[in-house]
């Protein structure tokens, strides 16, 4: 039998969650204790490429430098986490992680 564990997290922190969503829970108190982390959103209005310009505008405003860890907005116990060395991996990792999952990608 699963329990929900966090009561504050839709799935209870299980799988199907999304990160920016848990990660917002944290507060401003806590947030010092994160790691700096940039997230995209899938903006269907926007191309492809802009994301990227968006999210490396983001990195530069961190101080964040290749190479970084990716992860899909929503996953499962770690599930398509990549360490990007580039810029152009990360467009890669992008557009594979937005097609993939489509349906349900919202982060």
């Amino acid at each position: 039998m699963v329990k929900q564990i966090k009561p504050s997290i839709y799935f209870g922190g299980l799988v199907g969650e999304s990160k920016f969503t848990v990660l917002a829970l944290t507060g401003k108190k806590s947030s010092q204790y994160l790691a700096p982390y940039v997230t995209i959103f899938n903006e269907t209005h926007k191309s492809d490429n802009i994301h990227l310009v968006e999210a490396l505008n983001k990195m530069q405003m961190l101080n964040l430098t290749f190479p970084v860890i990716a992860k899909p907005g929503i996953g499962c116990r770690g599930a398509g986490i990549k360490i990007i060395r580039d810029e152009a991996e990360a467009g890669i990792f992008y557009i594979h992680t937005r097609i993939n999952n489509r349906d349900n990608y919202s982060p």
